[in-house]
């Protein structure tokens, strides 16, 4: 369990890093190993199971190492909402988050939402 522990280490230390995107998609392989900590505890899902552990192993060594993408190469400039990729990272950017926080109908939409639940609770 120990070695299976150190590939998966090896497998983040590995990851790419993309400092251009917005936080929340830098933060996945901070959230990958936290969760690989718990994993690979006593009470974890790959506890005294080397072949699941494996399987886990051999899926994030071809993500990070961008098996699919390669495989399966999109040549669509839009995802499924219809927002190119420059415009997704924007929307999810800091600075957009801030300035959307700020605007009264997000403000207002929000009063309205919690409003519903302070009713229903």
């Amino acid at each position: 369990m120990a070695k299976q522990y150190e590939r998966f280490l090896r497998i983040l230390k590995n990851w790419p890093v993309y400092p251009e995107y917005p936080a929340p998609l830098r933060s996945l392989p901070k959230h990958i190993r936290e969760e690989g900590k718990v994993a690979f505890s006593v009470r974890g899902d790959l506890a005294g199971n080397p072949q699941t552990c494996d399987r886990h192993l051999k899926s994030l060594e071809r993500l990070s190492r961008g098996h699919w993408s390669n495989t399966y190469p999109s040549n669509r400039q839009t995802g499924a909402l219809g927002l190119t990729a420059e415009q997704c990272r924007f929307g999810l950017s800091e600075e957009y988050q801030k300035s959307l926080n700020s605007s009264k109908i997000y403000s207002s939409f929000r009063n309205v939402l919690d409003f519903g639940k302070k009713e229903n609770s």
